[in-house]
């Protein structure tokens, strides 16, 4: 008997143990299939006769270096907005036509999305370089191939905001708090929005803090970057992204200080992370407390990169 008192007084420190060390977290991605992927990426190196990833030099056999790009994200792509660069790779050797490596999509990636309850297989294309390695080489040689690609896209997020016209004074029916961090809902990308505050700033006043973070592993740019036609880095564009914050029907206003009192604007991240400030004058607002759809979008330009390693084999 003590043995099984003792057990169960186990099992339930166990699960107060568990239930005080779980955070809840604020970010929600209801509405949205959600995830922290846009583009991802397969490289390949093929000809006919050899191995995967081994090609012969001398002009023996022509080849292709093949990208395949998966739209995993709640953002469309359209044709021409993915900049495609090859890196570690002497161009001239490898006799590759494009200039200074560079490629662009041709076909449109259309977003992730669920019909019928289920999702969708994901829009994806083929970026394919035609090569040929021209000199003869001594003996076999291995080498790094990488791909730099570049890809304008979007995040939506959305949260409720908790407006009324007086802001500091006390509801009894209040059916939302006013001073609290909200819930937000991303769509499915690695640029999201991780806090949303909200709070008084005086009686007819409200304040709301919003903070953006990169949590994928390649770089964010300003949105004009493409327009350079290259896919490596830039500091003038480097960790840019343009925001905007609104409600339906722009009503009320949002006015943001860094922006100058515009509710969008660009923000530049450090350490992967950027935030702003916005207020909304409440003094039209009706006398009761209410809930409010806030809409925050994100624009920019996602780098990423993948690489592989490349067998030359000697013909000689």
């Amino acid at each position: 008997m003590k043995k099984s008192l003792t057990i169960l007084l186990i099992l339930l420190v166990s699960i107060f143990v568990v239930a005080c060390g779980t955070k809840s977290n604020n970010v929600s991605k209801t509405g949205f299939i959600g995830g922290k992927e846009g583009l991802i990426s397969t490289l390949s190196i093929s000809s006919s006769s050899t191995k995967a990833n081994e090609i012969f030099d001398n002009n023996a056999e022509p080849f292709q270096v093949a990208l395949n790009l998966k739209n995993k994200g709640e953002a469309t792509v359209k044709a021409g907005d993915v900049i495609i660069e090859l890196n570690g790779i002497d161009l001239s050797a490898f006799q590759i036509s494009e200039k200074d490596g560079v490629s662009k999509n041709l076909d449109q990636l259309d977003k992730s999305r669920v019909e019928g309850g289920k999702l969708l297989p994901v829009s994806e294309t083929n970026i394919v370089y035609n090569a040929n390695y021209k000199y003869n080489e001594p003996t076999d040689k291995t080498q790094d191939l990488g791909v730099n690609f570049c890809y304008k896209y979007q995040t939506l997020t959305t949260s409720d905001a908790c407006l009324r016209k007086d802001i500091t004074k006390t509801s009894t029916d209040a059916k939302c708090k006013v001073e609290e961090q909200k819930l937000a809902g991303n769509s499915g990308s690695p640029v999201q929005v991780t806090l949303i505050n909200e709070r008084p700033s005086s009686q007819n006043e409200v304040t709301f803090t919003v903070q953006v973070e990169n949590l994928g592993k390649g770089t964010v740019y300003d949105q004009s970057f493409l327009s350079k036609n290259k896919c490596h880095e830039d500091k003038d564009d480097k960790n840019k992204l343009h925001i905007s914050i609104n409600f339906p029907e722009n009503n009320p206003v949002i006015k943001c200080e860094r922006f100058g009192g515009s509710n969008e604007g660009t923000l530049t991240m450090f350490q992967n992370k950027a935030s702003v400030s916005c207020s909304v004058d409440t003094s039209s607002l009706q006398e009761t407390t209410f809930t409010k759809s806030l809409r925050v979008t994100s624009d920019y330009v996602y780098q990423d990169a993948i690489s592989t390693k490349i067998v030359i084999k000697s013909t000689s």
